[in-house]
């Protein structure tokens, strides 16, 4: 926005240097307070929460500097404050766009502000303090990095896909159940074993770069054969797991493992359960049917189903 001519109305508003002062502090130290107070509920997935903040943390910063560096007179300050009120201005406006087709209605005070900086005049005594006679190369990196903040919400949501930079897909993991004793192992054919053995084992084809959050192990079971009204197989006590992997909920049809991502990374890993058979379980054809859940980043589960970034199942039957 190019700025008014000088005259003796305009030589008796603020400057232009004074108003982007205060609209850019205001912008600023607002979008310090809302990365304090938010940053826990942006997402359960560490890697989305953190690439997320990325973009705003980045605009507070050139924000403040440059308003900084206008309160104490610097020559970059003066030269990047032009193009970062503009970019602001332009991004809020968007913005406000985009919440209107979205059925909202975000009010633009941050492009309200810069909108009221740069219909300022540009002061003409805006003399460099001292030791700034040279030009400086901050000006244009920090008006670059506004762009990039900028252009945050386009970035994200393709930084933040499954199998994108940041975070692997269901593709990339390798999930292996197995219940031992099954057929030809239970002893006298048509007798069920007295414990069977479940093992969940999986591997990873690619790690994320960032090594947090919790990962569940949701396994179920049913029995099927038996007099009718007899007792399934069912849980024995808790068995010894790997570091990382802890007990979170158990039940009669049901055992909840927690995977802890910063402790064991993505490394190789397995739960291991025992189920013991009831008295009244009879001699004669029968199955116990296990099934086991992975959910990627685990935020909780509606019975037997977990939810996640992403989830992956396999089933498996002990037969006699």
């Amino acid at each position: 926005m190019e700025s008014e001519p000088i005259t003796a109305d305009t030589a008796r508003r603020p400057s232009r240097q004074s108003r982007a002062t205060t609209a850019l502090f205001i912008t600023g130290a607002f979008s310090v307070f809302a990365i304090l107070a938010y940053r826990g509920l942006i997402s359960s997935v560490p890697a989305i929460g953190l690439i997320t903040l990325g973009g705003p943390v980045i605009a507070a910063v050139v924000e403040l500097v440059v308003a900084f560096g206008l309160a104490s007179g610097r020559r970059w300050a003066n030269a990047a404050m032009t193009p970062v009120l503009s970019i602001l201005a332009l991004s809020g406006v968007l913005t406000f766009l985009a919440s209107l087709l979205g059925g909202r209605l975000d009010i633009p005070i941050g492009a309200i502000l810069m909108t009221w900086a740069l219909r300022a005049p540009v002061s003409s005594t805006s003399d460099p303090a001292p030791g700034q006679s040279t030009p400086s190369a901050l000006a244009p990196i920090l008006v670059g990095a506004l762009l990039v903040a900028a252009a945050w919400p386009v970035i994200v949501p393709s930084a933040t896909q499954p199998g994108g930079p940041l975070l692997a897909s269901s593709a990339d993991l390798q999930l292996e159940l197995a219940a031992t004793p099954c057929v030809g192992e239970a002893g006298a054919t048509g007798a069920p074993p007295e414990a069977v053995d479940v093992v969940v084992h999986w591997t990873w084809a690619r790690t994320e770069p960032v090594r947090a959050g919790i990962d569940g192990v949701v396994l179920s079971w049913a029995t099927m054969g038996g007099p009718e009204g007899s007792g399934g197989y069912y849980l024995d006590e808790p068995l010894p797991q790997e570091p990382g992997i802890t007990e979170e909920d158990r039940s009669a049809m049901f055992a909840v493992y927690r995977n802890d991502l910063s402790i064991r990374g993505f490394e190789p890993g397995s739960v291991t359960i025992r189920l013991h058979r009831p008295n009244e379980l009879a001699s004669g054809p029968g199955l116990v049917q296990v099934a086991v859940t992975y959910a990627h980043h685990h935020n909780g589960q509606l019975g037997t189903t977990p939810a996640g970034l992403w989830t992956q199942a396999q089933v498996t039957n002990c037969d006699w």
